[in-house]
């Protein structure tokens, strides 16, 4: 390379692009803008970008330097003094996406893809449509998965007559040979369906993807089925049900098929059903799906699981409570988590779809034995899912059946459970209304009062401020003062420190009155505590209330605190002490 500047980074920068150090070469590819901005866009376009094509191609080049060589070109866009010059970096680029290693080839395609946004119609026609002719014809495969890519990405930028090249080029690729190119077409089948009607889609592309979908090469499959969905979108629902049943019901009879297809098919299957007429589904849908949720795979289990409350929209509620439930009611005791917990999730969201009577008989006794599941995930997924079932089924219906399944729920040993259950207290709260909260749930709130986790006894009383706002303070207020005059007469310590701790954290809904004689009564208790740690919270308290606090309190509660503990030999007293 002919080099006029005289800057010496420059030329190093430039002769270590070339080195046989690959840590020099990194660093000095990190620099190309740098050397850019001294060269100036005319040098940049005559002698960088050449010099770069010629490293390319001389040069037996580490991946990770390749890929940064890319994303630096891209940057060379804002140094050719405008897009009238980008197709420069198409050569370049274009190399990088005929490369053998996967992560150079795809960083490269992006960087194409990247430069071809908001070009010229010109640009496609003189520029990238010969690149990408020339990458779809190249007997290395691995420039025709650029091609699959390219072609996707970038077809709705090409003119009418250019598409049908680029399609008849596409159509070539769904049959290459390779299994890769292949696959990399069926990947991007959906972006030539965005920009076609339906007649052309079912002419033209839904033959490709039949072809597709009934390829030897699992993967092929696998992807052909991912981007079905792109098809059915532009499609009336008898073409669907012509067009896309039958193969997906044929890939799942095939012997020896990947455990990847039938999650595949799971995965769609919900959208499928969006897509057909309601008899059509009924009909088709119940074996396909009793399939997936009987397969051998947890995954694919765990997936159908999940898409169930899709295939609910097409089925009736005789099929749900005959066909489905029973299967569902084996999964409870699934060798796999996941798909215990998938099983708790959608028992709670699917409730709606069937009468009250069939989900306090049918789905209420799985969700207890889920309850008792050994694994916390799968408890906790119920617990934070069934609020839609506790609507569907009305306040009654859950203080008789859905209240009893949490009657041990204080004396539970996993504290997630019992965090997860306590946060959930102002949802039910608010579902039940006051006098039921009386009635059901005040004796839970009263029990973790003394919870052993600190973390609940803490959530415990912010469930209060929730609950003021539905209830009123007043309705709520007994609880409060029998709850923390209760904490600081306990003999463990650590409860009368809860005690202070809990009135900081409601001290936003006590009126003034109130908070002062909840503190003056903690004061006479707890000033002269046997425990360091209390005091220390008793003093912490007074600090971040003292605002509130009538200024007599305050020169009351002073004066006595510093007379009471002036002789006391902890020293983190003392610093209280001298904070007030």
């Amino acid at each position: 390379m002919n080099l006029e500047d005289n800057d010496e980074d420059c030329t190093i920068y430039i002769e270590e692009l070339k080195s046989d150090d690959p840590n020099l070469k990194i660093n000095a590819v990190s620099k190309i803008t740098s050397i850019a901005e001294i060269l100036g866009p005319r040098r940049v376009r005559e002698e960088l970008i050449p010099y770069i094509i010629e490293i390319i191609e001389e040069l037996d080049n580490e991946d990770e330097f390749l890929i940064k060589l890319a994303e630096q070109i891209l940057l060379l866009n804002d140094f050719i003094d405008g897009k009238e010059h980008s197709h420069l970096l198409i050569s370049p680029l274009e190399l990088l996406s005929s490369m053998e290693e996967n992560s150079v080839r795809e960083k490269a395609v992006k960087c194409l893809i990247q430069i071809a946004q908001d070009q010229s119609p010109k640009f496609f026609t003189n520029n990238f449509l010969p690149m990408v002719r020339q990458l779809a014809q190249w007997d290395n495969y691995s420039s025709r998965i650029s091609a699959c890519s390219l072609l996707g990405a970038c077809y709705s930028q090409f003119n009418q007559t250019e598409k049908k090249e680029i399609l008849q080029f596409f159509q070539e690729l769904c049959r290459d040979d390779t299994p890769m190119v292949r696959r990399t077409a069926a990947e991007n089948l959906g972006y030539i369906a965005d920009c076609q009607k339906g007649d052309f889609i079912y002419s033209v592309l839904v033959p490709l993807w039949q072809d597709l979908v009934q390829d030897q090469t699992d993967s092929v499959k696998v992807k052909a089925i991912e981007v079905s969905i792109k098809l059915m979108d532009k499609l009336n629902k008898q073409e669907v049900s012509d067009q896309f049943v039958k193969p997906l019901k044929d890939v799942l009879n095939l012997k020896n098929k990947s455990w990847r297809i039938r999650y595949a098919v799971a995965e769609v299957l919900g959208d499928l059903v969006n897509h057909l007429e309601k008899e059509v589904s009924r009909k088709e849908m119940v074996t396909i799906y009793e399939t997936l949720l009987k397969d051998s795979e947890h995954e694919v289990r765990s997936v159908a699981l999940i898409k169930l409350k899709d295939i609910c929209k097409c089925l009736t509620e005789g099929v749900l409570v005959n066909n489905i439930l029973p299967i569902l009611n084996g999964l409870v005791q699934d060798t796999s988590q996941h798909v215990r917990t998938s099983l708790g999730e959608v028992l709670c969201s699917i409730s709606v779809n069937f009468e009250v009577k069939n989900v306090i008989s049918g789905i209420l006794p799985i969700i207890e034995n889920l309850l008792k599941d050994d694994m916390l995930d799968v408890r906790l997924n119920v617990m934070n899912n069934i609020e839609p079932l506790n609507n569907h089924i009305g306040n009654d219906n859950v203080k008789k059946s859905v209240l009893p399944l949490f009657e041990q729920i204080s004396t539970e040993k996993q504290w997630r459970f019992r965090l997860a259950f306590v946060e959930f207290l102002p949802k039910l709260t608010q579902q039940l209304g006051f006098a039921e909260f009386k009635d059901n749930l005040i004796e839970y709130m009263k029990q973790f009062f003394f919870d052993h986790y600190s973390e609940i006894r803490q959530q415990n009383f912010k469930n209060f401020i929730t609950l003021s706002k539905q209830h009123g303070y007043q309705n709520i207020k007994p609880i409060i003062v029998e709850g923390i005059n209760n904490l600081a007469k306990s003999s463990n310590y650590i409860f009368r420190v809860s005690s202070l701790q809990g009135i900081q954290i409601i001290s936003e809904i006590l009126p003034k009155s109130d908070l002062q004689s909840l503190f003056e009564d903690m004061s006479s208790k707890l000033m002269s505590d046997p425990v360091p740690n209390v005091k220390i919270n008793l003093l912490k308290l007074y600090i971040s209330i003292q605002d509130k606090l009538d200024p007599s309190v305050r020169v009351s509660f002073s004066s006595n605190a510093k007379r009471s503990l002036a002789q006391d030999t902890d020293s983190d007293v003392q610093y209280y002490i001298t904070q007030i």
